[in-house]
């Protein structure tokens, strides 16, 4: 059994008790994960994961400037938020409503005698016809041209054999929950609406830096972007290999306890949720998808970047 199965096979539980245990000293992971790779007769690790490294991420960036040719830059971002390439999501505007979303991009859209949005969802319908995510649309989620931004890439990170290649944590800044109602989509297309009662606003930035240095606390570096509307952000890990989406989320459930247990009077309540947002792939569904970064437009505007 190597570093990695080893960790897959811990609980959710155990792998929280182990990072705890560890959680004074980056060098004290180093050390016990040095003796336990050694009892494994495996090679060393440098992380508190094996599959949690930027050295190839470091090795291609470096390449990649100002200058660097459309194709390159398309490919650098396609290596880093990698997803489902045979199924993805669009945004859509309603001009008439000012309502937007996103629906999979389908061959079938729109055509009479096959698409019939009142009465199946686009997960459930028997003509569905996924269209795969190709080069064009990277170009333009990332040059950001169209008016009504129905150009942004919504990806599906949780891939074929509940796999992911990226872990994304949401926080929001939402107003004083007194007088907030959220109305919230699920994966499955089920619709719930939710109210809650505090005095202050949540501060999202002083919880995702707190888990920021909790990252960083355990040698992983993390990726802050802002996001499109600029009232919220994503911290961002990269894999270099594919791992289970249960293990990805068990390390980002671990990091915030840890975070929680050094700062006890951050409240953490504006993180929403991780991306994967399910351990498994729904029946008849895709899973939770998240709207990619850098979109042209928004960029413009100073938001969806990393900072």
């Amino acid at each position: 059994m190597d570093l990695k199965e080893y960790l897959q096979s811990l609980s959710k539980e155990n792998l929280i008790s182990l990072l705890m245990d560890l959680s004074d000293s980056n060098a004290a992971v180093k050390k016990y994960l040095t003796e336990k790779q050694n009892s494994l007769q495996t090679q060393p690790v440098q992380n508190i994961m094996s599959s949690v490294t930027t050295d190839a991420l470091c090795n291609q960036t470096n390449f990649i400037n100002r200058q660097s040719s459309p194709q390159e830059k398309i490919n650098l971002f396609k290596t880093l938020f990698s997803g489902r390439q045979d199924v993805f999501a669009l945004r859509w505007f309603n001009a008439k409503s000012n309502k937007s979303g996103y629906s999979p991009v389908c061959g079938n859209k729109w055509l009479s005698g096959k698409c019939d949005l009142k009465k199946y969802s686009c997960t459930t319908c028997p003509y569905k016809l996924p269209v795969a995510l190709s080069d064009n649309y990277f170009y333009n989620h990332l040059a950001g041209k169209d008016e009504f931004c129905r150009d942004v890439i919504g990806l599906y990170p949780l891939m074929e054999g509940n796999l992911c290649k990226f872990l994304a944590m949401d926080f929001d800044a939402h107003a004083p929950k007194a007088q907030m109602s959220i109305t919230s989509s699920h994966a499955n297309g089920a619709i719930a609406t939710y109210s809650h009662a505090q005095k202050d606003p949540i501060s999202w930035k002083e919880d995702i830096l707190a888990i920021q240095k909790s990252f960083s606390d355990f040698g992983i570096n993390s990726y802050l972007e802002i996001s499109r509307s600029g009232n919220g952000g994503h911290l961002w890990i990269f894999f270099e290999e594919t791992i289970s989406s249960r293990l990805a989320r068990n390390l980002g459930s671990a990091i915030i306890k840890a975070a929680m247990q050094k700062r006890h009077s951050i409240s953490f309540e504006s993180f929403d949720r991780f991306f994967p947002n399910q351990d498994e792939i729904p029946k008849g569904g895709y899973g939770n998808l998240i709207a990619l970064p850098l979109q042209g437009k928004a960029v413009k505007e100073g938001h969806s970047v990393f900072v």
